[in-house]
């Protein structure tokens, strides 16, 4: 599957720009929940599942953001490995191997650990049906932390939806987008499970921060079913749609709970293994950024069926998740 193609196929055709314009219409004046999160200083997460699961959540965050009149976005986005070029997807597989190894191979470890460690920095034009949004200025790199490497992000897809948005949202008011800077997390854990380069990564995102910045990111918390799980990974879980959205929804809290306390192994062990959730690499930055005493609130959850998409049998689910976090 080209997920950037079949959501820009979502996004291209009349009832999919209707479908966006119905539900900005719905937040004109944003949302009291996530005008009071991002004031505080803390982070709003949304989904990047189809348009018409991550459209509502995705609506109502745009919304508050023109209402607080933000001038400049940090957009942390996921670095999907499935739909890397190669060799990077083979180098980041590589990676993922030693890092779950008890043995890891150290000097390969270093070697993949330095090209993906820190985050992706786009550069290349943000175009969308409904106009184009405004890159923000650059930061300089520094300590590796920070690259640029445009064919890494050839096929990336997991903010296309949120420019959309705002692009659409800018026309709806008559005004110009704010600036986006995008910044795909990449890797935070080193293969020996420290999560040192989070910490650091943490303070570039305070520099970059300031009055009329707001930060967002964005992640599907749960992968499961035919597409994603083993038969044994299913054997013991919930039958049905609504039996496994509430198991799911408790065991994202479980898990979140624990990166709360900063225990940012038993976050990654989970979310990697069990919930197979894209943002295990962005939490930890997430945590260390707004510090110790950070909460979260779990705003919107769902379930969304993606069997027909992919074209298996059911149940095949991805979490469509609205989730603020909280500094202490």
């Amino acid at each position: 599957m080209h997920w950037r193609d079949y959501y820009a196929r979502e996004l291209a055709g009349e009832p999919g720009q209707a479908f966006v314009r119905e539900k900005l219409s719905r937040y004109p004046q944003g949302d009291p929940q996530l005008t009071e999160i991002l004031s505080c200083g803390g982070i709003i997460s949304f989904p990047h599942t189809s348009i018409y699961y991550s459209g509502e959540p995705i609506a109502r965050l745009v919304g508050t953001l023109y209402q607080l009149g933000i001038k400049q976005i940090i957009a942390l986005g996921v670095l999907h490995h499935g739909v890397l070029p190669e060799p990077f997807r083979r180098g980041y597989q590589e990676l993922t191997l030693l890092s779950s190894s008890e043995t890891p191979d150290a000097g390969r470890g270093r070697q993949l650990w330095e090209q993906f460690r820190g985050t992706l920095l786009r550069r290349s034009p943000i175009e969308t049906p409904f106009g184009p949004v405004p890159l923000a200025q650059a930061p300089q790199p520094a300590g590796k932390l920070i690259k640029k490497n445009e064919a890494m992000l050839a096929a990336e897809f997991s903010l296309d939806i949120f420019f959309a948005l705002l692009a659409a949202g800018a026309r709806q008011r008559g005004i110009a987008p704010p600036s986006v800077l995008p910044l795909f997390i990449s890797a935070t854990r080193d293969p020996q499970g420290s999560f040192a380069a989070a910490t650091q990564l943490a303070l570039r995102l305070t520099e970059l921060s300031g009055p009329g910045t707001a930060i967002v990111t964005t992640g599907d918390l749960v992968h499961y079913g035919t597409a994603y799980s083993t038969a044994q990974e299913m054997a013991d879980k919930p039958r049905g749609q609504a039996e496994l959205e509430e198991f799911f929804l408790r065991r994202t809290q479980e898990t979140l709970d624990l990166a709360c306390r900063r225990d940012y192994q038993g976050f990654f062990r989970i979310a990697s293994q069990e919930l197979k959730a894209d943002q295990r690499q962005i939490v930890p930055l997430i945590g260390e950024y707004l510090g110790g005493g950070m909460s979260y609130q779990i705003l919107q959850f769902s379930l969304s069926d993606y069997s027909a998409i992919l074209e298996v049998e059911p149940p095949c689910l991805v979490a469509s998740a609205l989730v603020g976090f909280l500094p202490g």
